[in-house]
């Protein structure tokens, strides 16, 4: 049985570019079989029965998120965030803490 950790072992030979092509490659193909519901999916544009609507009469909510991937991308962080803030945003940030070390905060 193939483990989460041979996976990061494995991920760990794999140079990031050649990752980055063969992600792209992964999702050329996946596009056939989800070009009818990607990127926006018709049946998801019914509210749910009972829904009130958005706080002070607003007509979306907007989620930002940011998948930090290397340690490169992590030293960023900061930065990103205070521009956020700056145009009243937050985000969300998800860390891949194998590659890489993620500091206690």
């Amino acid at each position: 049985m193939f483990k989460k950790e041979d996976f990061y072992f494995l991920k760990s030979l794999i140079p990031r570019r050649l990752q980055i092509i063969i992600r792209r490659e992964l999702i050329r193909r996946q596009i056939p079989h989800v070009k009818d519901v990607w990127p926006i999916d018709e049946t998801a544009g019914k509210p749910p029965d009972g829904w009130q609507g958005w706080p002070d009469g607003k007509k979306f909510a907007l989620v930002l998120t940011h998948d930090v991937e290397t340690k490169a991308g992590l030293e960023k962080c900061n930065a990103l965030m205070e521009i956020e803030e700056k145009l009243g945003f937050r985000s969300s940030f998800g860390f891949v803490a194998r590659d890489y070390e993620v500091p206690q905060q």
